[in-house]
């Protein structure tokens, strides 16, 4: 039986790509302006910041807590046990007997989110055996998602925890430079070719306004997801 703890909010939809992304059928774009306002760097006078990170090409999951201890969740919000993906079996068991201590990074009612490269997509990583292939990249709480400053403190005290790449960050009220953008995303990228590509972030101190993507034309989604083909094991 598919279970969801923390109720439809939990589900992560879908980001909404910037102008020049690889976009499929059924993906939709930002305005034009909003585009613009992540990647122009200069002074837009409105008191954001821009955020880039690398987009890695795994499962995205999450991690809430149920009675003080951790359990996994799919993207929809369902208990990952409860699935029938190969994935979301092997991060469940991951969770289940990790050293990192969740309880120091999530409150009750959020939702630690992240990518999981432990079976091919498209991509491959260059994964340390020793480290395991969950990748945080936010925490929400229902439909909010944290700045990325007071989300990089919670995730800062528990050295197993990795965090996915940040490749840029503007000054306040610029946007980034993609260019240098992507070429930072490629050089710290553990894929063993280019990254599947770039996720923005406007924000404020207190707040995130709005999040794009940006995915490289020649990027094949899913070529290897029916395979089955394990990239870590526990």
């Amino acid at each position: 039986m598919k279970v969801r703890p923390l109720g439809v909010v939990s589900r992560y939809s879908s980001i909404k790509h910037i102008q020049g992304s690889r976009m499929q059928s059924d993906d939709s774009m930002h305005p034009i302006q909003l585009c613009e306002r992540f990647i122009t760097p200069y002074d837009q006078n409105d008191g954001l910041f821009v955020y880039a990170q690398e987009k890695l090409d795994g499962a995205n999951v999450g991690i809430t807590l149920e009675h003080g201890r951790p359990i996994a969740l799919t993207r929809a919000g369902y208990k990952a046990t409860g699935s029938n993906y190969l994935v979301h079996s092997q991060f469940a068991k991951w969770v289940a007997n990790c050293y990192i201590d969740f309880t120091d990074v999530i409150s009750p009612g959020e939702i630690l989110r992240g990518e999981w490269l432990g079976y091919r997509h498209s991509l491959s990583y260059s994964l340390d055996s020793a480290r395991s292939p969950f990748y945080a990249f936010d925490i929400m709480h229902g439909k909010c998602h944290m700045p990325m400053a007071k989300f990089m403190l919670r995730c800062a005290g528990q050295q197993l925890l990795q965090t996915v790449p940040q490749v840029g960050n503007s000054l306040k009220g610029y946007g980034i430079n993609f260019a240098s953008a992507w070429q930072e995303a490629k050089r710290l990228s553990l894929c063993e070719s280019e990254p599947e590509g770039l996720v923005f972030r406007l924000e404020s101190e207190d707040s995130v306004h709005e999040i794009g993507k940006w995915v490289r034309h020649d990027f094949v989604p899913g070529e290897y997801l029916k395979q089955d083909i394990k990239m870590w094991d526990l």
